[in-house]
C-alpha cells in the first residue's frame, strides 16, 4: 500500500501544469500570437500557483487579477480585429465567455490536484 501511494505521489509531482486554453477558433492568424500570450501567462501563473501551493481559494482570487494586462490586449485588439464586421459584438462576448471558461478550468484543475 505504501509503494502504491507513494507511485500515486511521483505521478501527481511529475504531472505538467494544466493548460488553459483561450479558444483561438474564432480568430484570424494574425490574433493567434495575442492569444498564445495571454494562454502562456495563464499556464505560468498556475505553475507558479502550484509550486506556492496556495490555497484553492487563494488561488482563484489570485487567478482573477493574473495576466489582466495581456487579456487586456487580447481583447482590445481582437476587438479592433473584428471592427468592420456586423457579428464583431457577439464574437468580442464569445472571446469574453472563453476567457472566463479558461479561468474555471484552471481553477477546477488546480483544486482537483
Amino acid at each position: 500500500m505504501r509503494n502504491w501511494i507513494l507511485g500515486v505521489a511521483l505521478f501527481i509531482a511529475a504531472a505538467p501544469p494544466a493548460l488553459a486554453q483561450i479558444d483561438t477558433a474564432a480568430a484570424e492568424p494574425d490574433m493567434k500570437p495575442y492569444f498564445d500570450k495571454a494562454n502562456k501567462c495563464l499556464n505560468d501563473f498556475d505553475a507558479r500557483a502550484k509550486a506556492k501551493k496556495l490555497s484553492t481559494e487563494t488561488y482563484r482570487i489570485a487567478l482573477e487579477g493574473a495576466c489582466t494586462q495581456q487579456i487586456k490586449d487580447l481583447r482590445g485588439l481582437y476587438s479592433l480585429s473584428l471592427e468592420r464586421k456586423s457579428e464583431q459584438g457577439y464574437l468580442v462576448g464569445r472571446l469574453d465567455a472563453n476567457i472566463k471558461d479558461a479561468r474555471a478550468k484552471l481553477v477546477s484543475s488546480y483544486a482537483m490536484r
